[in-house]
């Protein structure tokens, strides 16, 4: 899908675009306990903070430092003394800190550890982070700032699900009397993407700006063209799309690992 091929292939490089450099003392990493989750990803809280708890959508200001396995430091907004701006939980950062900072209440320090199928994966960053990499984030969470869209997903309870030819099920959470897309038609919708468990690897929701395309566009993934067809404008459906019919068996590392199926919010907002 363009969309997310071009998000997905920016955002390595974004975060690190105005941080400093850092030839710094190495870190003793060793005196941390860290706890690990289903994903992989581990961290631990150096400081817990009293302030609200992180939602996907919410825009931060942090400071952040990334460390290498020997404790080398790679990068540090401490550097410049200037903090980052992030919005949390919605694909824009790394799957590994997208992931950490949603359990990080505002005030809070903690460091992560990314396993490189969460970070930089078999590319690395440059020469910032080899291939292959584990790297480590230490994240401080200044405060949550005003501004942000929350992302909540839909509400499917007590809905039926169906499915449609070739295999992508489907639930239809508001219905309308609207007209249904041609073959061709230009289309807006709006749309969260989910990975099986939970996490967002995308999403329009927070930027405000639905996504265009034509219906039947071969860079969009099969599911979309068989299962928006389906649907009325002003609707909203939830896609259960399998991996065949997404993005096949080489996914878009790190954000979507291989044969993953995918779960997307989507509303159809305008036909042209």
């Amino acid at each position: 899908m363009k969309r997310i091929n071009k998000l997905l292939s920016l955002t390595f490089l974004i975060l690190f675009a105005v941080l400093s450099v850092a030839q710094e003392k190495p870190e003793a990493v060793s005196q941390y306990t860290f706890q690990s989750l289903p994903s992989g990803l581990q961290f631990t809280l150096i400081h817990t903070g009293t302030g609200p708890r992180v939602v996907p959508g919410d825009k931060l200001e942090i400071h952040l430092k990334g460390i290498l396995p020997d404790g080398s430091i790679f990068a540090s907004s401490y550097k410049n003394k200037k903090t980052l701006r992030v919005t949390a939980g919605v694909g824009k950062l790394i799957p590994g800190l997208d992931e950490g900072i949603l359990y990080l209440n505002a005030g809070s320090k903690a460091l992560f550890r990314i396993p490189p199928e969460l970070g930089y994966g078999e590319a690395g960053l440059g020469n910032m982070v080899p291939p292959g990499s584990e790297i480590l984030m230490e994240v401080e969470l200044i405060k949550i700032l005003p501004g942000g869209v929350h992302v909540i997903p839909f509400d499917v309870t007590g809905k039926d699900t169906l499915t449609t030819k070739h295999g992508v099920q489907y639930i239809q959470v508001v219905n309308t009397s609207g007209t249904r897309p041609g073959k061709k038609s230009e289309i807006s919708v709006n749309y969260t993407g989910y990975l099986p468990g939970g996490r967002i690897f995308d999403t329009t929701i927070p930027d405000k700006k639905p996504f265009v395309f034509k219906l039947g566009d071969p860079q969009i993934i099969k599911g979309w063209n068989e299962g928006i067809a389906l649907m009325r404008k002003g609707e909203k459906f939830r896609f259960m799309v399998p991996w065949k019919l997404a993005y096949g068996k080489k996914g878009i590392p790190p954000n979507i690992p291989s044969k993953t199926d995918l779960i997307f919010d989507i509303e159809l907002v305008e036909i042209r």
